[in-house]
């Protein structure tokens, strides 16, 4: 299932306390919202810094967070679906009701459009992120984001690795 963005932050050169990145997503769907208002709210969340990377998962069960280290990132990645075909069909088959397919199909194309960030550490563990627009948090991301937040990493990963 993918998240919806509460928060997306990136700053190339933060100060000593703040993070490279900060993502931070919630459960997708009005009931997650309703129960985010009142503070009952399954977050991840996937923090960079200089030396690390902390991917933090609550859901309705329970809490992890893995710290990984920057030296035992191996790769990473960032990509995204576009549902066409989808809402197309979509589209197509609610056209004769009124014409509502012309205002259907292009709805769900753009409130399903799937991002997805995530690393691989060096024991080949996944930490990824996949996430949607929030139109109630109205956090707007886009691919030329999702880039920059991937060469955030590779920046960190090289001065780490070209330190030593």
């Amino acid at each position: 299932m993918a998240l919806v963005l509460k928060k997306w932050h990136t700053n190339e050169n933060p100060q000593s306390n703040e993070s490279k990145i900060h993502i931070h997503g919630r459960e997708e769907g009005l009931i997650s919202f309703a129960f985010s208002i009142i503070g009952i709210d399954p977050t991840t969340t996937f923090q960079l810094s200089d030396n690390k990377l902390v991917f933090s998962n609550g859901s309705w069960e329970g809490q992890k967070k893995i710290i990984v280290p920057i030296s035992s990132i191996s790769s990473c990645y960032f990509g995204y679906t576009k549902p066409w075909k989808q809402a197309l069909v979509i589209g197509i088959i609610t056209m004769p009701i009124f014409f509502i397919g012309a205002i259907l199909g292009p709805l769900y194309y753009f409130l399903n459009k799937q991002l997805e960030l995530g690393i691989r550490d060096t024991s080949g563990a996944t930490y990824a992120l996949a996430f949607k627009r929030s139109v109630i948090e109205n956090v707007k991301i886009d691919e030329t984001e999702g880039n920059h937040v991937l060469s955030i990493i590779e920046k960190t990963m090289d001065q780490h690795f070209n330190a030593k």
